[in-house]
């Protein structure tokens, strides 16, 4: 299995019980949001942050986001378990 998390559910430091640290390798900051598109354990992650964030190619960074929104995929790529708000 390969577990997800949607871009905009990431949110910069530990302000959700689960999260990570990745090295930042581009920032685009697209008028009141910014994409974060960063490293962690060889997986480029994005994620979609609201607001002006300035952070730098080769910062690490702390993401961190609410484990009920944890995407579970299978082999073939197909969705095997979603939150409970996008299954109904």
């Amino acid at each position: 299995y390969r577990i997800g998390v949607r871009p905009h559910r990431l949110e910069l430091g530990q302000t959700k019980a689960a999260g990570f640290d990745a090295k930042v390798t581009l920032t685009e900051v697209t008028g009141s949001e910014t994409f974060i598109h960063a490293a962690h354990a060889g997986t480029d992650i994005i994620a979609l942050v609201h607001g002006v964030r300035r952070v730098d190619a080769g910062d690490t960074v702390h993401l961190s986001f609410d484990p009920a929104e944890i995407l579970v995929f299978g082999e073939d790529g197909i969705a095997v378990a979603a939150p409970a708000a996008m299954a109904a």
